[in-house]
């Protein structure tokens, strides 16, 4: 009896959904995928290695096409939460944890800081042999 039309696609889409959750609600690693991929659908390693880059391919594009709202969501959390702890008085090392969080979701951080300087250095060795002691 032969296969449904389109049976192996919802198939692997079924497996590429697995392997997303799995990645995502579990942190699972590349080899823990490949294991479970082996014992519990019997592929080979390399087709277990495919799967586990195209759900990477797909995680990275749904993060990378969502980046500037997430952004902008994680900034408007930090301010929300700076408001409410000068409202309440908190401590300065919180208050400068907060600030310190935004600068760097902003790319203001000290490591993201170059500093270039020109130095030039000249030796002038006397050969005169009067001069050697």
């Amino acid at each position: 009896m032969p296969r449904k039309p389109g049976s192996t696609d919802d198939k692997k889409e079924a497996i590429l959904n697995e392997c997303i959750m799995l990645i995502s609600e579990k942190n699972l690693s590349h080899g823990d995928w490949c294991r479970y991929a082996e014992s519990k659908y019997k592929f080979s390693t390399r087709w277990a290695e495919k799967l586990w880059s195209e759900a990477w391919s797909r995680i990275k594009e749904k993060y990378s096409s969502k980046a500037d709202e997430n952004l902008t969501q994680a900034l408007l959390r930090l301010d929300t939460l700076y408001s409410d702890a000068r409202e309440r008085d908190a401590d300065w090392n919180s208050l400068s944890n907060l600030l310190k969080e935004k600068h760097r979701l902003l790319g203001l951080g000290k490591e993201n800081i170059e500093v270039r300087s020109q130095v030039k250095l000249s030796f002038d060795f006397d050969t005169d042999e009067n001069n050697l002691i």
